[in-house]
């Protein structure tokens, strides 16, 4: 037995496979737990565009000033 720590779209795909089932059905716990993951998911979320928008800028300002190629990233409306 391998044990390792569930990340969050682990978690997603535990959630999905509960309720999308030959009977599905979505109980006060399921959507509890919906609820929970969205909110990680939107902390990660943040944390994602903070990087984008910020630290990649900064590297890209440093390499820059070096005369170096920066990252350039497609842009992307939403990581919903």
């Amino acid at each position: 037995v391998i044990n390792y720590e569930h990340k969050l779209t682990a978690e997603f795909m535990s959630l999905k496979e509960t309720v999308d089932s030959a009977n599905p059905r979505i109980t006060s716990g399921t959507r509890a737990r919906y609820n929970d993951l969205s909110n990680e998911w939107g902390e990660y979320k943040l944390q994602m565009k903070d990087i984008m928008d910020i630290e990649v800028r900064r590297f890209n300002q440093i390499f820059k000033s070096q005369n170096l190629p920066a990252l350039i990233l497609p842009k992307v409306e939403s990581f919903d």
